[in-house]
């Protein structure tokens, strides 16, 4: 029995504790006792008692033996502070509390428990305390656990035969903290109740808890797991639960049930009031079934049959995960007539495995074998592997290593070791040769947080805390690239990425934000290159896609104010609420977007990536990192986007840049609503994530070779012609100084041109040359032609001193000669020699083999402009004299005064001959300038451009042809008299030859 003391002396004012006795009565008079003696109240002048109460009845069959039961409303409880155990009501309330003391005056608790200090200190205390709780009805004990250091700490239980209004509770807790001036946590027990299921419950079931008060607390409560991994988990709403709160109850309803909801749930009404927090809890486990993911193999995996009669042995295993559940495991088998006979069971630390053995006929068609695990709840789980048989007369592959003997057409599968999950398999071909392995292991942590991904929004935690739980670990797998090194551990990298961007709406966490960033950029080190390449080119590139798409989506919904910098990804938001115009700079390369109607735009540089999205065309390659934005606007408007990349490689010349985007719908890249606005710079009218592709050849301007080949074909034969003709009329013609001067640098003129062209067709093939011949053949085209045009400055100067300084007029052509040697041939070799020794001959700094020319590298940079600036130079000195020389002739009395009429008609010709070949090669080798400058790039201009130079240079030798011989009188009438009197000697040859056969045909006559 029970009741309960109220004591009427002053220290303990209004003070109870509760008090057991046990009465013995006969069994025929517990009725009578029991109407007579319980629950009645009964006073002294010292104390009360009250609710004298039974609590267990006893019967005695003997001396040795007493049967006790609890009555009803009562149950078995050691929380009594009796030495025996006793039935407490089921409304017991147990409190344990934290009291932070800072006075000095309690720091005697901390000593020795021998000491008397201690002792005072401790029954101070104790009374202190006791005092406040005794008050409360129902008190049955407080006892004081320990004491710690941190000021001093007082940790404590007491116990409440009774219910416990808990303002009673708050206000008496409240009067303590105040007294001792402390601080005091609380947490009761049995002032809220828990109801869950029993169980062992289904798994995939559903189930309702309940958490409910009988007053109202003020507040809703909070719900936790400690799960069988003794790891404590909040239970919210998630795909898989939902919480209803109300001050006075609270419920959880859990829908498909697994193995990660099975343990003890605690809900926990909590309230704090300045320096005092309550919180009264109630705790209860809940059981659930585990529905195994079972695993089966053989061993070995591909049994082998030596003789038809033989009976190889084979051992079949099922792996599960090893947890709390308990399975009866049985076999089946098909097509094997031996029995099976179970195994010893294997206990891991990570997986349980079952196996049988048994023996397969080597005649036995697809035997096969099952194993069932049957769960607590009854559930079943199967699983069923065929035994696959090497026959007598099969081919196979050697076993080698760790690898066993396989069937042609067949993989061998073995586990992975170590801390890595899943399997490595190794094909066997139809040649019986072994192929490359194929590993699908991965890192045991790194698959650990692929499942805290997937079952990050199921309710257990918030979504927040175990997205911010998720990043940090993938952050800390894949900082260290040797972990990610496989093609296994880094699709399962990109999976949880992929994973969390499904689940979430928003990252608003600054630590979250960067572990993500951090981890996103880790996956993109050069060191994991190989990994991204050996993954067959389809996967790569939805791997890639799925990583880049989830990676941009991720970054538009997280929290970014400024800019964030990785090793391999750079990510700069723009406010666009306070500026017209973003222009965000990623890796040196620029984004610029119109800000109108957006709130933030946010820019992503990816290094690397772009070599893993793959390429949809043979013909080009990407030539810049990714780079990809986003908008996020109050209304949808037209996006007009430039993007000035950094390009990797610097654009060859009439090579042409192609600006795409990645089309997720279709994974490659697609040119749509893109283009290529000049230099590097794309404009595209819609956001993703965009790239510039570089075409792997040049544009090439159609029937171009041809027109050149026909065109010094024709040149190089009017060249031969040309030199012919001055050989024959050389001596005709050339009667005067100046038209002497003028055939010499005709002469050479056509010589150096016929040489260069000639070189250069030699060189149509520079494939098939040395790099000896090419800077060879080089170095000649570029002596010759700056030659032709040294001679052309020659000839016009000559015709100045002959027309404007007639001081000079009795110099002889011996010294315009030796003048015109060393300007025409001197001059241009040192240009050649001087810039071959400055390049070093090399390719690409003197010559290219491509082009079989000079090099162009950019505004007065490279070897062109040793050739460019000179012949620009002479032109521009060519077309100076000949103005002075043509002033000169229009004053006819000082022209006839100054030139004999020899000279002067041999002037006229010299002039003739300069004022149309020095425009023809200037503008000859302008249009060759211009073409330099201009790319076929930009369209129908460079392609006039090229034909037009094409033509005039090609032709250069039809144009002296026609300038220097049928174009002059002198000459065709040289020609004219050197052919009459050819005629005319064979017209006398042939006279003579008559008379002489007339005179002897008439001699016999005589």
């Amino acid at each position: 029995m029970t009741f309960i003391k109220r004591n009427h002396s002053l220290l303990d004012a209004n003070s109870t504790q509760m008090y057991y006795m046990t009465l013995v009565i006969e069994a025929g008079a517990v009725t009578n006792v029991s109407e007579n003696l319980l629950n009645k109240d009964y006073s002294s002048d010292k104390f009360n008692l009250y609710s004298l109460k039974k609590t267990a009845e006893c019967d005695s069959e003997n001396s040795d033996k007493t049967n006790c039961q609890c009555a009803e409303g009562y149950k078995w409880s050691n929380a009594s502070c009796s030495s025996q155990n006793v039935c407490s009501a089921d409304g017991t309330v147990m409190i344990t509390g934290s009291l932070v003391l800072d006075s000095i005056y309690y720091h005697n608790c901390l000593s020795d428990h021998n000491m008397d200090n201690y002792k005072n200190c401790n029954a101070n205390v104790t009374q202190e305390i006791q005092t406040f709780y005794s008050h409360i009805y129902g008190f049955d004990c407080l006892r004081i656990i320990r004491y710690k250091t941190g000021s001093v700490i007082v940790d404590f239980e007491v116990v409440i035969f009774s219910a416990v209004e808990p303002s009673i509770l708050q206000n008496t807790s409240k009067a303590l903290t105040n007294k001792l001036s402390g601080a005091l946590d609380l947490q009761t027990t049995g002032v809220v109740h828990l109801s869950v299921p029993k169980g062992p419950l289904p798994s995939g079931s559903n189930a309702t808890l309940s958490c409910n008060s009988t007053t109202d607390l003020g507040r809703s409560p909070t719900w936790h797991l400690r799960n069988y991994n003794n790891e404590i988990k909040a239970v919210h709403n998630g795909t898989e639960s939902t919480v209803t709160s109300s001050t006075l109850e609270s419920t959880v309803q859990l829908s498909s049930l697994s193995k990660l909801w099975h343990g003890t749930y605690t809900c926990n009404f909590n309230s704090t009031l300045n320096n005092l927090s309550i919180h009264h809890m109630a705790s209860a486990p809940m059981d659930i079934c585990v529905q195994p993911n079972i695993k089966i193999s053989t061993n070995p995996n591909f049994p082998q049959c030596i003789k038809s009669t033989d009976l190889p042995k084979v051992i079949v295993s099922c792996e599960v995960e090893r947890n709390y559940e308990t399975f009866d495991v049985s076999w089946k088998t098909v097509n094997i007539t031996a029995s099976i006979t179970k195994q010893k069971d294997y206990n891991g630390s990570r997986v349980k495995i079952f196996s049988a053995q048994t023996f397969v006929s080597c005649t036995s068609i697809k035997p096969t074998v099952t194993c069932e695990l049957r769960n607590r709840c009854s559930q079943l789980a199967e699983a069923t592997t065929e035994v696959i048989l090497i026959g007598v007369e099969g081919s196979f592959c050697e076993a080698d290593g760790e690898w066993q003997a396989t069937p042609v057409g067949h993989s061998a599968v073995i586990k992975c070791s170590g801390f890595a999950v899943g399997t490595k398999e190794r094909p066997c071909d139809n040649n019986k040769i072994w192929g490359e392995v194929s590993s699908n292991c991965v890192d045991l942590e790194l698959h650990s947080v692929l499942d805290n991904a997937i079952t990050s929004d199921i309710g257990l935690g918030t979504l927040a805390d175990n997205t911010k739980n998720v990043f940090h670990r993938l952050q800390s797998v894949t900082t260290n690239s040797s972990t990610v090194i496989n093609t296994a551990n880094l699709q399962t990298s990109v999976d949880v990425i992929n994973t969390m961007n499904t689940k979430l709406n928003s990252i608003n966490d600054k630590t979250t934000i960067d572990d993500f960033l951090q981890s996103s950029s880790n996956l993109l080190n050069k060191t994991l290159n190989t990994s991204w390449k050996k993954i067959p080119d389809t996967t790569s590139e939805n791997l890639a896609g799925k990583f880049l798409s989830s990676v941009e989506q991720l970054i538009d919904k997280a929290e970014l104010k400024d800019e964030e910098k990785c090793e391999n990804l750079q990510v700069v938001s723009c406010n666009a609420t306070r500026t017209p115009q973003c222009i965000n700079n990623v890796f040196n390369s620029t984004v610029t977007m119109d800000s109108e109607g957006a709130i933030s735009i946010k820019t992503t540089g990816f290094l690397q990536l772009q070599n893993y999205l793959g390429n949809n065309s043979e013909n080009s390659t990407p030539n810049s990192i990714v780079i990809s934005t986003t908008r996020q606007s109050k209304q949808q408007a037209e996006v007009k986007i430039k993007i000035n990349f950094k390009l990797k490689q610097s654009r060859p010349r009439n090579t042409k840049l192609i600006c795409v985007f990645w089309d997720t719908n279709n994974s490659k890249w697609s040119e749509n609503g893109c283009k290529w606005i000049g230099n590097s710079i794309c404009e595209c009218n819609h956001l993703s994530a965009f790239t510039i592709l570089m075409s792997k050849s040049k544009l090439e301007v159609p029937h171009l070779s041809t027109l050149t080949y026909v065109g010094l074909s024709v040149s190089i034969v009017s060249l031969i012609i040309c030199l012919v003709v001055e050989l024959i009329i050389w001596n005709d013609v050339v009667k005067t100084d100046t038209l002497h001067l003028r055939h010499c640098a005709h002469v050479n003129i056509s010589v150096c041109l016929l040489v260069g062209d000639i070189c250069f067709l030699a060189s149509s093939t520079p494939g098939d040359l040395s790099d000896i011949w090419c800077k060879t053949f080089v170095a000649v085209e570029h002596f010759c032609y700056l030659a032709m045009f040294f001679w052309m400055f020659c000839l016009s100067s000559i015709l100045l001193h002959k027309t404007v300084y007639v001081s000079l007029h009795g110099i002889g052509k011996t010294a315009y000669l030796r003048f015109s040697l060393i300007v025409g041939y001197v001059c241009p070799l040192l240009i050649v020699v001087i810039t071959f020794l400055a390049n070093n001959g090399e390719e690409g700094q003197y010559y290219s083999k491509e082009t079989r020319w000079l090099v162009y590298k950019g505004v007065f940079k490279g070897s062109i402009f040793t050739f460019i600036l000179p012949v620009g130079i002479i032109v521009f000195v060519n077309m100076f004299f000949m103005c002075l020389v043509i002033m000169k002739l229009l004053q006819p009395i000082k022209a006839q005064q100054m030139l004999e009429d020899k000279e002067k008609n041999s002037g006229k010709t010299v002039i003739r001959s300069v004022i149309l070949l020095t425009p023809v090669f200037g503008l000859t080798w302008g249009l060759g300038f211009l073409m330099i400058l201009i790319d076929l790039t930009n369209g129908i201009p460079a392609y006039v451009v090229n034909y037009l130079f094409t033509i005039m240079n090609a032709f250069q030798g039809l144009y002296i042809f026609i300038t220097t011989c049928a174009g002059d009188r002198m000459v065709r009438e040289g020609l004219r008299r050197y052919f009459r009197k050819k005629t005319m000697g064979i017209s006398s040859f042939s006279s003579s030859s008559s008379v002489d056969q007339s005179s002897i045909k008439k001699s016999p006559q005589n």
